[in-house]
């Protein structure tokens, strides 16, 4: 039969155990909340991004229409349309627009490794977040139940060094 002292100690460490997974269960909700809004912030700022090059394309190819219009129309004020030179304007411009367009790409491909590898940061912590709370779950229910003695018993947790053996309590040997 259990004191009320005794009891009192194994609600105690009952309620401590709870509490511990308890907040380890917390510390894993946050670290999932935590990756998704990370998550959700890559593809927001590559959202971003995209729409900030596709209006940069359409840009570039609007102001090369201008300035290939320009030249043609300059070409043909001067009387030198389809010559040499005016065509070689027009390649040089197609060129420099298309070598801006290409370079734009490169930054975006650049871009997109970075937004992977702080995805990949974020996944790793997420990890290591994850199994330190189920260490720490792990190790408050083996505290827990190392409580009880090594002989499994609920008797050998209240059976120490100050605790007399059942039955011995009282008694003395000189009767």
């Amino acid at each position: 039969m259990c004191s009320g002292a005794e009891i009192a100690l194994i609600a105690t460490a009952v309620i401590g155990t709870g509490a511990s997974i308890d907040a380890q269960n917390k510390q894993q909700k946050s670290a999932k909340k935590s990756k998704k809004q990370q998550e959700q912030a890559n593809r927001l700022e590559r959202g971003r991004s995209n729409l900030q090059r596709a209006r940069e394309r359409r840009r570039a190819i609007a102001q090369r229409r201008i300035q290939q219009a320009q030249i043609q129309s300059s070409a043909q004020a001067s009387g030198v349309a389809g010559s040499s030179a005016s065509l070689g304007a027009q390649s040089a411009l197609s060129t420099d627009v298309a070598s801006n367009i290409g370079f734009a790409q490169s930054q975006a491909a650049a871009q997109a490794g970075i937004f992977s590898a702080r995805q990949g940061a974020a996944d790793a912590l997420f990890s290591g977040q994850q199994a330190v709370a189920r260490n720490n779950q792990i190790q408050s229910l083996a505290g827990f139940a190392g409580q009880f003695g090594t002989g499994g018993k609920l008797e050998n947790f209240f059976s120490g060094p100050s605790t007399p053996a059942p039955g011995k309590i009282g008694t003395s040997g000189s009767n």
